[in-house]
């Protein structure tokens, strides 16, 4: 099992067009990367509660890479960004176990969003 699993995201720095107003998109921002170190070395991922744990450590993984500053005490999360980077980090590890609770929460989310 790999000590850890890296998440890095690229994104654009969005906080001055949040908190200035549409008139800044299109700026020369450079894109930022951010990375997230998830351990996974004491998990066997041959046992479904650790699969289920190391899952729910890169989800909030994934939610911290793509925070997006809004320059007040509330931060969004940038959800298509966090969806990339959680299928990223769950292909990085390889898990067909993994994979496939990643595969199954997704549809539980489809069906539920379906339903509305």
């Amino acid at each position: 099992m790999k000590q850890a699993i890296t998440l890095a995201v690229a994104s654009i720095a969005l906080s001055a067009a949040l908190t200035a107003g549409a008139a800044n998109i299109g700026t020369d921002e450079q894109p930022v990367i951010k990375t997230e170190h998830v351990h996974a070395a004491d998990l066997d991922l041959a046992r479904s509660a650790d699969v289920a744990t190391l899952y729910g450590r890169l989800k909030r993984a994934a939610v911290r890479v793509c925070v997006v500053p809004t320059g007040s005490r509330f931060e969004l999360v940038d959800e298509a960004c966090r969806r990339r980077a959680l299928a990223d980090a769950v292909a990085q590890v390889g898990s067909a176990e993994l994979t496939t609770l990643h595969e199954h929460r997704g549809a539980v989310r489809q069906l539920a969003a379906n339903a509305r």
